[in-house]
């Protein structure tokens, strides 16, 4: 296939919709979509079947009322060209009426909670890390943190959230900070144990936990003072304990009614009551809408693009759609889920996607990715869509620290990133290349997945025909001492301490020379997760090392990819590097 047609096909996966269910307000969906090429908030009126944008700028987290019968809701966006230093601006969906808080000169925001009156939030400056409050577009409190948490609710009184209040990196606890009285209560079932997400449900906090069962999570309630034995959330229907949830996506009480959204192996069910309300097989992304006692949710799977569904008596039908076109439908072969041995034994959960446009065995992308603690699951990805369409097989694992399958599992990458979950990666490689699907394998992957890329191509270097790393780690010296507040904590949180020989020891700077395989770079010049400055060395080194690499460095982006032409930079490349320098150089 030419360039030319690879490209077409690229375009028309990317202009495909992706659809994220916010919630609901003033009896409309909100949700957040790119149907008109650039990522914004939505309105849809289920009475006057009516798609309407809301916000002005591309939002980064956005959030509706709980409790609350307000018109409003609240974003942050990205007001520095990518550099992530948001700002908070509060919408009226109804009036169409924007205006944004001034008070506090823009910063990262990573945790953000409404209730209609009062915003509570945690964001991070270049040095500190601060939790505020702001009551009628006013800051109330604004408290210097040493620690990393997030915020899950707040009313007039209280602020709830979770994070890790002991210190311990492998642990998470739950606080309740009084506003009036400007002070913390942290609190944990059992020492060592998860706890994350609480809110605010029927006078008490619910919450998910695993202090009872390592390997999932369950739902408990407490009360709001922190001073009873937590209670197991009781259904009135046995579907939610038969499909038994390693974790949850949503949880929510409305109408005298416990709403959740259950996930186990990638994929979700939807339950109120315990009683399992039918879907189509795939992941919900982001939240329910619930309209009239009517479910909204957005599903996809990786071989099906977002829809926005709604519940119906025994059922579900589509609001609004995504279509496949039948020439990009044809390169979809078999999908599905396997878990393979790493060296030690331990299972790696992952989705295999064969493409139809290629033979069996044949060339096969072992695609990886971010976070690390995030997972592919069974969700559509423009990313491995555009892989799949173009001739490759795709293998994705969900190697030790992927959410999903635990936190057991998660917390394994605790102190060892670039270790153990690498030797994963390697194993899955080798496991598809033995089992006849691979006939030989490159590797793609994006911030944490572009870290694995380049340290899997350095360390393990006759095993790849090629690599495509986007917005990856090369140095995690460098790049400690360039981040901010929140990125500081998350690399000790990650290396179980700020250690600077395991710093060094993981970093593929210190392997570049060892690199065999063409290499493709993809970055943005404003990205402040992970910054460019260290990847230019990186570079550097292999220039002197005289290695076959292509990089494109693209001005005024930053790490998120907001609209579909950010997509685009991003995929192209790679596709047109793999058929250079992968598929080409077979034949």
């Amino acid at each position: 296939m030419g360039i030319s047609n690879l490209v077409s096909l690229i375009e028309k996966v990317a202009s495909i919709p992706y659809y994220s269910v916010i919630g609901d307000a003033s009896g409309k969906i909100v949700y957040v979509s790119n149907r008109d090429g650039l990522r914004r908030t939505w309105v849809y009126d289920p009475v006057e079947k009516k798609n309407t944008p809301i916000t002005a700028h591309p939002p980064v987290i956005a959030t509706v009322p709980r409790r609350n019968e307000s018109t409003k809701i609240v974003y942050t966006y990205d007001a520095a060209e990518g550099r992530e230093l948001h700002r908070i601006c509060i919408v009226d969906i109804d009036e169409r009426r924007e205006s944004c808080i001034e008070e506090i000169e823009p910063m990262r925001v990573f945790s953000l909670a409404w209730d209609g009156r009062s915003i509570a939030l945690t964001g991070a400056t270049q040095k500190k890390l601060y939790l505020i409050i702001f009551k009628d577009g006013k800051i109330l409190r604004k408290r210097e943190l040493d620690i990393y948490i997030d915020v899950s609710d707040v009313n007039d009184r209280y602020v709830i959230g979770y994070g890790m209040l002991s210190g311990d990196p492998r642990s998470s606890e739950i606080f309740v900070y009084d506003i009036r009285k400007d002070e913390f209560r942290a609190y944990t079932p059992r020492k060592g144990s998860i706890n994350e997400k609480p809110i605010f449900c029927n006078g008490k906090i619910l919450f998910e936990s695993n202090y009872e069962d390592l390997d999932r999570k369950k739902l408990y309630t407490i009360d709001t003072e922190l001073s009873e034995e937590p209670e197991e959330l009781v259904f009135k229907y046995n579907d939610y304990n038969d499909f038994k949830p390693v974790e949850h996506t949503f949880y929510d009480c409305r109408n005298n009614k416990i709403y959740v959204v259950a996930k186990k192996n990638g994929r979700t069910q939807v339950f109120v009551d315990g009683k399992r309300i039918p879907t189509p097989q795939g992941l919900i992304s982001g939240s329910l809408a619930i309209i009239n006692n009517t479910i909204y949710y957005a599903m996809s799977s990786l071989i099906e693009p977002h829809k926005i569904h709604k519940s119906t008596e025994g059922g579900f039908a589509e609001v609004l759609t995504s279509k496949l076109p039948d020439e990009l439908r044809e390169a979809f072969g078999e999908r599905y889920f396997v878990k393979i041995r790493s060296v030690d034994g331990i299972p790696v959960p992952t989705y295999i996607v064969e493409s139809r446009k290629t033979s069996k065995p044949g060339p096969t992308v072992i695609y990886v990715h971010g976070g690390p603690w995030w997972e592919v699951p069974d969700a559509w990805s423009p990313i491995i869509a555009s892989i799949i369409v173009s001739g490759y097989h795709v293998i994705a694992p969900n190697y030790r620290g992927s959410t999903g399958y635990g936190e057991k599992y998660r917390l394994l990458d605790i102190g060892d990133p670039g270790g153990k979950d690498l030797e994963d990666i390697v194993s899955v490689a080798k496991y598809v290349i033995n089992e006849g699907i691979a006939s030989d394998v490159a590797i793609a992957g994006y911030s944490y997945g572009g870290y694995m890329t380049y340290l899997a191509t350095t360390k393990y270097p006759e095993l790849w025909k090629a690599g495509v790393a986007g917005a990856g780690i090369t140095d995690w010296q460098e790049q400690y001492m360039l981040s901010d507040a929140l990125f500081k904590k998350f690399i000790e949180i990650l290396f179980d301490g700020y250690r600077p020989d395991l710093l060094s020891d993981r970093s593929p700077i210190k392997y570049a020379d060892r690199l065999v395989c063409p290499l493709c770079i993809i970055h943005a010049s404003n990205d402040t997760r992970t910054p460019l400055k260290p990847v230019m060395r990186f570079m550097e080194k292999l220039m002197e090392s005289q290695k076959l690499f292509e990089a494109h460095i693209y001005p005024g982006l930053g790490h998120m990819l907001v609209s579909t032409d950010d997509l685009l930079r991003l995929v192209v490349p790679m596709i047109t590097f793999l058929k250079k320098y992968y598929t080409d150089r077979k034949a």
